[in-house]
Parts: C-alpha cells; sequence; structure tokens
C-alpha cells in the first residue's frame, strides 16, 4: 500500500466510484482489504453497473416484474459521501464497544447467508387493492431461520422525512444518531412486500456484519408452505403515517 492510500484507503476503490470498469483490474475481486471492503462489495455497495457487469456478476432477476420497481438484492449507498460517513461512524462505534455483543454475534452467526444472499424459496403475489403485493412462503421455513436482509438506497434523512411507507431506519450503531434510511420504494428485494401483522411469522433486527448494519428477517415459528410472511411494523410505524384502518 502507498503513502496515498494509507492517507486515504479508499483510493484503491476511485475507479469503482467512477465506473470506470476498464480501469479496475479483473483478478482479485472477491479479497478483502482490512476495512472489509472488496472490489466487488463495493461495486455492489454503490450499484456501479459498468464495473458489475465487468467482473461478470449477474443482475438480480425480478420475482415478478412491477411496474416502478426494480429488483436488487443488494443494499447499496446513495453515494460514495454517504457510505464513507456511515463506515467511519460504524468503524468507530465498533471499536468504542457501542454495538451490542448480540448484534456482533448474529452478524457472524448468519454471514454466509448475508453475504451469499441465501434465502428461502418464497414468491410475490397479488392479493388485493387494499393490501397490494404480498410474499408467500413456497417451502417450509423452520424457526429461526434467515429469511432476507432489507435492502434499498440509504439515504440520508431530511430534517421532516416525507411520508414512504417503504423507508426503513437505518442504525449507524453510533450513540442515538438515527439520521439514515434505507429506501425501499422504488428499488430492493422481495421484503419489501412484506405486509404487517400484529402476530407475525417474522421478527426484523439489526446486526453488525462488517463493514456495515444489516436489517434482517428470521423465521419466528415454522412456516408452512404457501402462508404468507408477515412482520410487525411496529408502533413508531403507525404513529408516523396516518393509514386508513384496514
Amino acid at each position: 500500500m502507498g503513502k496515498n492510500e494509507r492517507m486515504d484507503p479508499f483510493l484503491r476503490y476511485k475507479n469503482i466510484f467512477l465506473d470506470r470498469a476498464e480501469k479496475v483490474p479483473p483478478y482479485s475481486i472477491h479479497k478483502e482489504d482490512s476495512m472489509g471492503f472488496s472490489l466487488k462489495n463495493m461495486a455492489y455497495f454503490l450499484n456501479r453497473k459498468n464495473c458489475l457487469k465487468a467482473f461478470g456478476l449477474p443482475e438480480t432477476k425480478p420475482l415478478l416484474p412491477i411496474e416502478g420497481f426494480t429488483f436488487n438484492d443488494h443494499l447499496f449507498f446513495e453515494d460514495v459521501k454517504t457510505l464513507k460517513k456511515v463506515f467511519y461512524r460504524s468503524k468507530k462505534a465498533h471499536y468504542l464497544g457501542y454495538i451490542d455483543q448480540k448484534k456482533l454475534f448474529r452478524g457472524v452467526f448468519f454471514q454466509n447467508e448475508i453475504k451469499n444472499n441465501i434465502v428461502p424459496k418464497v414468491a410475490i403475489e397479488w392479493i388485493s387493492e387494499v393490501f397490494g403485493y404480498g410474499v408467500f412462503a413456497r417451502e417450509l421455513i423452520l424457526p429461526k431461520t434467515f429469511v432476507g436482509e432489507y435492502v434499498g438506497v440509504v439515504k440520508k434523512r431530511p430534517l421532516f422525512m416525507r411520508d414512504n411507507p417503504y423507508a426503513m431506519r437505518y442504525p449507524t450503531t453510533f450513540l442515538k444518531k438515527r439520521d439514515y434510511y434505507i429506501d425501499g420504494e422504488k428499488m430492493g428485494n422481495f421484503t419489501r412486500f412484506i405486509n404487517h401483522s400484529p402476530n407475525p411469522n417474522l421478527e426484523i433486527e439489526s446486526v453488525f456484519f462488517p463493514p456495515f448494519t444489516r436489517m434482517i428477517f428470521t423465521a419466528k415459528r415454522k412456516i408452512e408452505p404457501f402462508e404468507q410472511l408477515t412482520f410487525d411494523y411496529g408502533k413508531l410505524y403507525w404513529k408516523k403515517r396516518k393509514f386508513k384502518d384496514i
């Protein structure tokens, strides 16, 4: 590592930032540096399509074509500035011991599933004009199974966030700052279509899988094939949004 890279370790990824695939060496795309980044995951984290294509990484196949929505299996950041800020805040939180041990353990426990997007077979189906789409199991899902990660675009949360029912707070695990969110409105994976239930079969939690926090779903109990997947959106969700009773 040269002097400049020691001063700014992100210099290695400058061509990824600019999506200049022709300038990126095609070897060692999986090798992670001391920060937990690789050429591969950096291209995913910034959704750099030219680089992803050059690396031979497949595009996400939509489970169901839905107008106005793009399927993407990976968490990514609005821009380089956001990625760096979240990374350094998370790094500081980890160093100072602010990250709960359970979050660290669960991140390690599910690292293979998160990294390789290993999820049960599911389907997205239209339910009604009231409920819209829903997600249904296509195989038996055992209790405590990893079901999926809530993904979308990590953005800086405005002071008064607009009414976006697909915005999920993104914890940066540093004190009580909650100024980022995951926007799954226009882009994300099947978890964006999981409906609310007061008696859900899924639970969501934040885990730390270096170099970032991830929001993951796991099964609360055994889920039968063709059963709808649900989770409790929480009191804050309903407090912030004035929906009609359904």
